[in-house]
């Protein structure tokens, strides 16, 4: 994308990509160039009210635009979201824009949403001392690999970005805090899975589009069951298997459109025809 912009000068212009060039005018007026690099998608978010926090993870700027009154949620994201492209650089592939922009929003009926290059956090997240605004940093700067960069048809085949982006959290949370962390987000995960089966729900496939679930159906299996798929692949195959697992994914299909097919033949692949037999059961719940 290449955008010009020209907005009132009282407004604070936060966008996918990086802005380039700013002139004002005697009109009142600011014209932005904005550019990036091979993106899905552009966001852009404009408002007189916007802090701006900045940080740095490598060669990597990170800005945090927030509303004003919490110093503590603004540091916080900024520290989250450096952790998170470090260890996701680390354990998948390397993040290849030269910034990354996070928006407090008043958001309705979602607590975060991904775009490449930015991602919104709902204001009522926006909290230091609750501990799910970290969960949620952590699944939309994962988005950066999952969906941006490796791109799927989010409403076909939900699992194959958000269960990454959920199983992600699992790594940020072991690498950065230790295996028991990583451990209770699993158990989190299969403890959610097991009450909801219990209560006499049948169990579906994971891999089928949003119409073919009820919300709550939605939920469960492609936020709860679909991450803990990766997480019975490091149990069978060890957690380092998994990891070189995903970066030859990151690495085949980046820049790509990539389907439920596709992640099966790379399974089996790179972990062999068991791993295949064992995506069959767990995805496509084939008994």
């Amino acid at each position: 994308f290449d955008v010009s912009l020209r907005a009132p000068s009282d407004l604070k212009v936060a966008a996918s990509g990086t802005t380039t060039e700013t002139t004002t005018s005697r009109d009142g007026l600011t014209e932005y160039r904005i550019v990036t690099g091979p993106m899905r998608d552009f966001s852009l978010s404009v408002s007189p009210e916007f802090e701006l926090l900045e940080g740095r993870e490598g060669d990597i700027n990170v800005h945090i635009w927030s509303l004003p009154g919490d110093a503590d949620a603004d540091r916080a994201g900024l520290d989250m979201t450096q952790e998170s492209l470090r260890i996701f650089n680390e354990q998948f592939g390397n993040y290849p824009y030269r910034e990354l922009d996070v928006v407090e929003a008043p958001l309705s009926g979602a607590a975060g949403i991904e775009y490449p290059g930015l991602y919104y956090t709902g204001s009522e997240e926006w909290n230091a001392s609750d501990s799910f605004f970290e969960i949620v940093a952590v699944h939309e700067t994962a988005h950066q690999w999952w969906y941006s960069l490796v791109g799927n048809d989010q409403v076909g085949e939900p699992w194959l970005d958000e269960s990454l982006a959920q199983y992600s959290v699992q790594v940020y949370f072991r690498e950065r805090y230790g295996d028991q962390a990583g451990s209770d987000v699993q158990k989190n995960y299969q403890n959610v899975l097991t009450q909801y089966l219990e209560n006499n729900n049948p169990q579906e496939a994971i891999d089928l589009p949003v119409v073919a679930y009820h919300e709550r159906e939605y939920v469960i299996w492609v936020y709860y069951a679909g991450p803990l798929f990766y997480s019975q692949l490091e149990e069978k195959y060890g957690a380092q298997a998994v990891s070189e697992y995903l970066q030859a994914y990151f690495s085949t299909y980046r820049y790509q459109i990539v389907h439920t097919e596709d992640v099966r033949a790379l399974l089996v692949e790179s972990l062999g025809d068991g791993a295949g037999v064992f995506f069959d059961q767990w995805i496509e719940n084939k008994q």
